[in-house]
């Protein structure tokens, strides 16, 4: 402690005594440096604000992209979600259209047979229950066969519900076959005419119109060839009939 007061004692002493010295350059030195302490703080706050924009700016463009990309995926999953629908409503539609349609087909009593145009696309229609058999043979373009029960063959111990042929003979020719089974009463022979192709006209035929069978028949010209539709059943000569209302063909 004494040493503390001497020092301060000359430090005094040469205060007064030296008049160089005086209380203005403490306080310009003391002034400095408190000038340097305050920029270096200016300084340091200003270092800090700097960084933290540079910090935030960062942020913001991080969460800016980041809500792009949510917002891209989100509107890509929006849109599969809306072709995802939209093909589902189509297929719905068209399962509705194929519902729709087979409960129609289901109710519709009958179903066609369409013929090849090279022999004026024969055309007509059936009961819808009926089985069938088709083969073209030397003698026959076309021989069909339907029955309402399951065909067991096409033996003369059949008799078919319906019976059609396109024969590769003329008109004249085969109406002739039936001029003698005419003459003995064993046929009755008029004229028909079909309801679809007026301009054309043939015989319907009743009575024996095949060996040993009872049945209807019509004939019908067609060019250089004959259409030729039968039953060999008396039980199905109403069927028969509703099917010669259907025949369609191009003479």
């Amino acid at each position: 402690m004494p040493i503390l007061l001497a020092e301060i004692k000359v430090t005094v002493g040469q205060r007064y005594s030296q008049p160089w010295f005086c209380c203005d350059r403490i306080v310009l030195m003391v002034t400095k440096k408190q000038n340097s302490a305050q920029t270096y703080r200016r300084q340091e706050q200003g270092s800090v604000g700097v960084v933290l924009l540079i910090v935030m700016t960062i942020a913001f463009f991080a969460a800016a992209g980041t809500a792009l990309v949510l917002f891209s995926s989100g509107q890509k999953k929006q849109n599969d979600l809306s072709s995802q629908l939209a093909v589902a409503q189509k297929a719905a539609q068209d399962a509705t259209v194929r519902a729709d349609a087979a409960e129609k087909n289901e109710a519709e009593p009958f179903r066609s047979y369409q013929g090849s145009d090279t022999y004026g696309a024969l055309n007509f229609e059936f009961p819808k229950f009926w089985n069938v058999y088709s083969v073209s043979s030397r003698s026959a373009i076309l021989d069909f066969y339907a029955h309402p029960r399951e065909i067991p063959g096409i033996g003369a111990s059949v008799n078919f519900a319906f019976r059609a042929q396109i024969l590769d003979k003329s008109y004249t020719s085969q109406l002739s076959s039936f001029e003698n089974a005419a003459e003995k009463g064993e046929v009755k022979v008029r004229a028909f005419e079909p309801e679809n192709v007026p301009s054309e006209a043939g015989v319907y035929i009743e009575g024996e119109v095949v060996r040993n069978k009872q049945g209807a028949m019509v004939l019908l010209p067609q060019r250089d060839k004959t259409f030729m539709f039968w039953t060999e059943s008396e039980d199905h000569i109403d069927d028969f009939q509703d099917v010669m209302k259907t025949i369609t063909y191009s003479p």
